[in-house]
């Protein structure tokens, strides 16, 4: 596809962040609605550990271990759920902070709405699985907002997408 000439105004860092923490607060908040019964069991194995008997410290850990897997899991999934719903259902790529902050999320080369399948492939496969498991990633994602002229993410790189001001893109014909 030919990249089209049009003008928009990339997404300031400070609003790009401002929607990430209301969209992180967001996701934590249902992952913690998702997974308060996960929580009572921490509290009930603490309650319940005995030091002293033999085996309990390696049933203890073994439970532990397997909380956490279904801790980051459901993370995963709600997070992935959250960052390709909610874009689908309020249109033009933006998640509840990216609406309060004005902001919209596009293809790159057509500056239109994302199509589902790069929109899962930016928020699932890249998001998700490569940012969110692989912390590094994430930390080279926050460096390349700050020092990119386009302020662009690891995931928007390979996604080929661009976060917009909406002040700045006029929507004609879509």
């Amino acid at each position: 596809m030919q990249k089209m000439n049009k003008e928009y105004e990339v997404a300031q860092t400070s609003s790009r962040i401002g929607a990430f923490i209301i969209d992180f607060m967001t996701v934590f908040l249902l992952w913690y609605f998702f997974t308060k019964k996960d929580l009572e069991k921490v509290n009930v194995m603490m309650q319940t550990l005995d030091p002293v008997l033999e085996g309990s410290i390696d049933i203890f850990a073994g439970e532990v271990i397997r909380l956490y897997v279904i801790f980051i899991l459901k993370f995963v999934f709600i997070k992935t759920l959250y960052y390709t719903l909610v874009p689908a259902v309020i249109g033009r790529g933006k998640t509840v902070g990216k609406l309060v902050f004005g902001l919209s999320m596009l293809d790159a080369e057509t500056l239109k709405e994302i199509a589902p399948a790069k929109l899962i492939l930016r928020e699932f496969v890249l998001r998700c699985m490569f940012e969110t498991l692989l912390i590094i990633p994430s930390i080279v994602s926050v460096f390349l907002i700050y020092l990119t002229k386009k302020a662009t993410a690891i995931h928007d790189l390979w996604a080929r997408t661009v976060v917009v001001r909406d002040s700045s893109f006029i929507c004609d014909g879509e």
